[in-house]
């Protein structure tokens, strides 16, 4: 199959997925029926896919360029190198998921998010260390303001750390 045909065709899987999402996200119960409320991050999110979903279906018929050639060695062959990578990646990205679960409980929001912010920097190449501790205090930060003080929801208390004692937030 031709790439312009895989990305085509990849756009129309996300983009079934995303009105999935979004049908979904809709059907989440709410008490209120302001606009900030349960259903606001999901609906958010879904509406997004499906406008990055449909730009990458434009721009696969758009670019019709060959892709840029790839210095290969005799011995290695860099698909197969750049294939295996990309599922090691996806595989350490759902252990990283499952993992905030777990220690979410453990320590509570702040803490777990500051650690998994730090692992999905590194898991997805960005070295530079300003950057990396700029960015994930100001995304928890953000998060915590978003979630718990804007939306109102419970941040529980940690069973190993409960920083709530601390009466810091």
């Amino acid at each position: 199959m031709a790439r312009t045909h895989r990305d085509a065709l990849a756009a129309v899987v996300a983009l079934a997925i995303a009105g999935f999402f979004l049908y979904q996200a809709r059907l989440v119960e709410s008490s209120q029926e302001d606009l900030i409320g349960p259903r606001l991050v999901p609906s958010v999110f879904a509406i997004i896919a499906i406008v990055l979903a449909f730009l990458q279906f434009v721009t696969a018929f758009a670019s019709r360029t060959a892709p840029p050639a790839v210095a290969v060695s005799a011995d290695t062959d860099v698909r197969d190198e750049l294939a295996g990578f990309g599922w090691v990646r996806i595989l350490l990205m759902f252990a990283v998921g499952a993992f905030y679960i777990w220690f979410f409980e453990a320590v509570g929001y702040i803490v777990s998010s500051l650690v998994v912010f730090l692992l999905l920097f590194f898991l997805f190449g960005r070295r530079n260390i300003g950057a990396i501790v700029l960015l994930t205090i100001g995304g928890t930060i953000a998060y915590y303001l978003i979630f718990v003080k804007l939306m109102g929801m419970h941040d529980p208390p940690g069973w190993l750390l409960d920083l709530s004692t601390l009466k810091l937030f």
